[in-house]
């Protein structure tokens, strides 16, 4: 028997959604996030990484006592289970009936088979045997319930008929397209790096907060307060590039080969791939606003 499809998704249960995250969208390996969303209804937090054209869907159980909580604590973290996505569901449901490969309920086993890419109106869902696949694999198919046409994932409407598709109401957490206010001012400062003595920092928006709290998935904006003598240490960023704007205070810049002084006033670009480091020579602190993009990391 020959099922034609592709891997769709891989579902992985973990106890940290936001630090799991860090993981997968800091350098080197450099991925983003589709979205972030809550299901109340499971009570778990789901974030969808595309990686190509196959998804990483991580879970995080959002109560200990849920099935999702339980499912955690006796399995512990780890792959849960892979989805392939298939053409025709009940021509594949016909050569396994041929075959003799029994078919499972996946709401029964895999309990958030609901979320996510799931809960598209028209997706059909079917387990496989976990004894034959040595995993728990589940089959999926998008077929408009109106006319029964192929649907393509992620689309909210049949091609072939142009009847609207609903999707599941889940509730979305972070990185959505909104406005945001932030006072810095009322932010508090916290220890920068190991890397970076007598440097405190305030993370407003960026990679420095746990996801639900980022608003962008490109930009990072901190405020960098140098104390008197203090210093950030030579550090580079592969991709990242960065712009310091000297808010009050002076000190020593130094970029690549380059060093120069900098004062109250003065913009600073740091390109990708350069040493770089801060020197606060003065009596008093340096303030800097830092603001790059999200790709790097410190190398």
């Amino acid at each position: 028997m020959s099922i034609t499809g592709r891997l769709f998704v891989i579902d992985i249960f973990v106890k940290d959604l936001d630090e799991i995250l860090k993981v997968y969208t800091n350098n080197p390996i450099g991925l983003d996030v589709a979205e972030i969303f809550e299901d109340d209804e499971w009570k778990i937090r789901v974030a969808r990484v595309p990686v190509g054209d196959t998804f990483l869907t991580f879970v995080q159980p959002l109560d200990p006592n849920s099935p999702a909580g339980k499912r955690l604590e006796s399995r512990g973290e780890g792959i849960d289970h892979i989805t392939l996505l298939v053409d025709d569901m009940s021509e594949v449901m016909r050569k396994l009936k041929e075959s003799g490969l029994r078919i499972v309920d996946p709401v029964t086993r895999n309990m958030p088979i609901k979320t996510a890419v799931h809960a598209i109106e028209g997706a059909r869902v079917i387990g496989l045997e976990e004894r034959v696949t040595k995993i728990p694999c589940n089959l999926i198919s998008f077929e408009c319930p109106k006319c029964l046409g192929k649907l393509n994932p992620g689309i909210n409407f049949c091609p072939n008929c142009g009847d609207k598709i609903s999707k599941k109401k889940i509730r979305k957490t972070g990185l959505e397209a909104k406005m945001c206010v932030r006072n810095a001012f009322e932010i508090k400062e916290k220890t920068y790096s190991s890397i970076h003595p007598r440097t405190r920092i305030k993370d407003i928006f960026g990679e420095g907060l746990p996801i639900s709290e980022r608003v962008s998935k490109n930009l990072s904006f901190a405020v960098q307060i140098i104390k008197p003598k203090g210093k950030t240490k030579p550090h580079v960023h592969k991709s990242k590039e960065q712009i310091y704007f000297i808010h009050n205070g002076r000190g020593t810049m130094s970029v690549g080969e380059d060093k120069t002084e900098v004062r109250e006033g003065d913009v600073i670009y740091v390109p990708a791939g350069l040493v770089h480091s801060f020197y606060n020579y003065a009596d008093k602190p340096c303030t800097v606003i830092l603001v790059s993009d999200f790709h790097g990391s410190h190398d």
